[in-house]
């Protein structure tokens, strides 16, 4: 008989990503966005930060990828890199930013 592989933090994960927009994160954290550029906000990985754009938004909005540092991923990338959370820390805070 198979076993439950069943994990509620890939669940949460899922809907974390479907119901948070990443524009709408990016701008709530202060990320300075000009339509899909945005600027890296994993800065510091930069020689001397990101002056520029140098991240943009993937074609169907649900992901980033900076072009300097090649940091990138999901809105749960993303909240990790600003707040510094693990991934499960993360995908509490944009499900309580959601209201899930």
């Amino acid at each position: 008989m198979p076993t439950s592989t069943y994990a509620p933090e890939s669940d949460l994960l899922t809907r974390v990503k479907e119901a948070v927009s990443l524009t709408e994160l990016i701008d709530s954290l202060d990320i300075r966005r000009r339509g899909k550029s945005i600027q890296c906000p994993n800065g510091q990985a930069h020689k001397h930060g990101d002056r520029t754009s140098s991240a943009s938004i993937l074609k169907k909005g649900k992901s980033w990828h900076c072009y300097g540092c090649d940091a990138g991923g999901t809105v749960v990338d993303l909240m990790k890199i600003v707040r510094g959370y693990t991934i499960y820390q993360a995908a509490l805070a944009l499900a309580d930013y959601a209201g899930i």
